[in-house]
């Protein structure tokens, strides 16, 4: 019983198919009969009598008559009858106390998702400069932590394969327009919504950025709407800290490689890329097109690139975070430019509604709601659902969702520790989403990856340690898929048990 329910999704009446329309008419009846011959005049007069009488006048003969013919008209059979109606819900009360969360009738929850989630969307109502705090968005695949910065918006991205476990990001995003997005604004709101999987951000009503996704994919957007008469250019700069003094906290086979970055710059896009070497496959071009407005590029230094747009009231800026891992021939430069090109090529409305049907198509699967007076319960269900969100956003990629990395975050490649996925800590990532109807999560796309360790998870659990510790890297190279396993091992032991 939902207390809090909004509103219902009811069944429409079906429509049967239209009866067959009914047989054609006989033929008409036959033509009228024809006429009777006309009759044949009287003899000529007669021959005069003997004593001279006056000659006689032959009667003309009368006119024939015939029938008219008569055919009776011919009648078809009556069409089918029309299709039954179709079946309405049962639960028809979905308001207080009396209503009904499953329609039994179609075997679905009755939520109205969009409604009722909406309450748990986090909104910030004054712009948010500390990236700790930024606000997340994903795709699957790909994520951002957003936060505001130069008078526009500045995000960090990173891809679940583009590194091991995530602990090496991708780099920052920045957007900026002249004159400022801010720029005389007297309403601010940032806002995610959940249901639709976006992060947008209004500035007075005449200009918004909405950050997306394209699903099934490792690209990204931002899609501005920017009416404002006088804006003359925008800006996107995508970067990367200094990575001279990296640590290798992923215990990757060769942190050279992370520390070497190479750019480009070309007519269609611009972007950089690095671990081009790494041994195991991973590794990453980040980069950018635009799609509805012009703009040019150029490769500010070795760390950085930029594109400068001249702005229309509409436009999108597509960002790429392609792995070598996913990537033809482990060529994550082409990768990039193959999958800007397409994106852009699709278009902007396309993808958002493929987007947020992802989003609705997920939230769908199952239905949480915690509530009570005090309001801790309902506090508890935004939690609940920032975290699902947060999760499914870097749950779809051939490597799991990193317990501490993520694909959320703005500390550069600064992570407290990295080197395994520990199945005491996946866990609780992961297992909710078995009792919250989401195993799609757990699918291996490309099963090696998960079914063999990376070098540097291997070799860590070749270290020296004490037995418990080594058991302990040994499960955690196992992952989720492993830990499942052994449970069902469990259960079945049981029940042989007896």
């Amino acid at each position: 019983m939902l207390e809090r329910q909004r509103s219902s999704v009811t069944g429409s009446a079906g429509r049967g198919a239209a009866g067959v329309a009914g047989g054609s008419g006989g033929s008409a009846g036959d033509t009228a009969g024809a006429g009777g011959l006309t009759g044949v005049p009287g003899s000529t007069a007669g021959t005069p009598g003997p004593d001279g009488s006056v000659a006689g006048d032959g009667a003309a003969g009368a006119a024939g008559t015939g029938a008219a013919g008569t055919g009776a008209a011919g009648t078809g059979a009556a069409g089918d009858t029309a299709g039954a109606g179709g079946i309405t819900p049962t639960t028809t009360v979905v308001d207080g106390p009396t209503g009904e969360a499953f329609d039994t009738a179609r075997g679905v929850l009755n939520v109205d998702y969009a409604g009722y989630l909406s309450k748990n969307d986090v909104v910030y109502n004054k712009a948010n400069t500390n990236p700790l705090f930024g606000l997340p968005v994903g795709n699957g695949r790909v994520g951002a932590l957003v936060w505001s910065a130069n008078n526009g918006l500045t995000m960090q991205v990173s891809g679940v394969d583009t590194s091991q476990q995530t602990a090496f990001s991708a780099g920052n995003v920045a957007f900026t327009t002249n004159p400022a997005l801010d720029a005389g604004s007297t309403i601010f709101q940032q806002r995610l919504a959940s249901y639709d999987g976006t992060l947008s951000t209004k500035y007075d009503a005449n200009r918004t950025v909405t950050v997306l996704g394209a699903p099934s994919s490792e690209v990204i957007g931002i899609h501005v709407a920017d009416t404002r008469a006088g804006v003359t250019s925008a800006t996107l700069d995508l970067s990367l800290w200094d990575v001279s003094a990296l640590s290798n906290a992923g215990r990757v086979p060769n942190v050279a490689t992370w520390k070497t970055v190479s750019t480009w710059a070309e007519a269609a896009g611009a972007g950089l890329s690095r671990g081009q070497q790494d041994p195991n496959n991973f590794g990453y071009s980040l980069g950018a097109t635009v799609e509805g407005a012009t703009f040019t590029t150029k490769a500010v230094n070795g760390n950085t690139v930029r594109l400068t747009i001249t702005p229309s009231a509409s436009y999108t800026i597509w960002i790429a975070c392609a792995s070598r891992l996913n990537a033809a021939n482990h060529d994550s430069l082409a990768q990039a430019k193959t999958a800007l090109a397409q994106t852009a090529a699709t278009g902007y409305a396309a993808t958002s509604a493929a987007y947020t049907k992802f989003w609705h198509d997920f939230w769908g699967k199952s239905f949480v709601q915690y509530s009570n007076t005090a309001g801790d319960a309902d506090y508890l269900e935004s939690v609940y659902t920032l975290a699902t969100y947060m999760i499914a956003a870097g749950a779809y990629g051939n490597y799991p969702f990193h317990f501490i990395n993520g694909v959320e975050r703005a500390t550069a490649d600064n992570t407290k520790w990295s080197y395994g996925y520990w199945y005491w800590n996946q866990r609780d990532v992961y297992n909710s989403f078995l009792a919250s109807n989401h195993p799609d999560v757990l699918r291996e796309p490309d099963p090696r990856p998960r079914r063999r360790p990376s070098g540097a998870v291997a070799r860590s659990a070749q270290q020296p340690r004490g037995l418990s510790d080594r058991r302990q890297e040994l499960r955690s190279l196992r992952g989720v898929r492993g830990a499942v396993t052994q449970q069902r091992e469990r259960r079945r032991g049981a029940h042989l048990a007896l």
